[in-house]
């Protein structure tokens, strides 16, 4: 699954649509697929992610932008692995930065 916030989505030349699309050929070539999914992260209140998603089903979870303290908490609390591109919350043990 690839999460992106609203904000980074409209722009189809993006850093983020570009390793989406990479990530779409990799796994396609290999017989997998990934999902995204555009998360609306609104300023009045937390990242609501997508009612459908089902940890179970889950290979692995990417994460394209900066997400929300309460949104991260609810991806960390799916537990499956979890590859952040552009976070940083050092107090959760999560800087992507290096």
């Amino acid at each position: 699954m690839f999460l992106l916030p609203q904000k980074f989505f409209p722009d189809q030349e993006n850093y983020y649509t570009a390793i989406y699309s990479h990530l779409l050929r990799l796994l396609g070539d290999r017989g997998s697929s990934i999902n995204l999914f555009v998360l609306d992260q609104g300023a009045d209140g937390p990242l609501p992610l997508p009612a459908r998603i089902h940890p179970e089903a889950l290979a692995g979870i990417f994460i394209g932008g900066e997400v929300d303290r309460p949104g991260l908490e609810q991806i960390v609390a799916l537990g499956r692995p979890t590859v952040y591109i552009d976070q940083q919350a050092p107090e959760m043990g999560i800087d992507s930065r290096w």
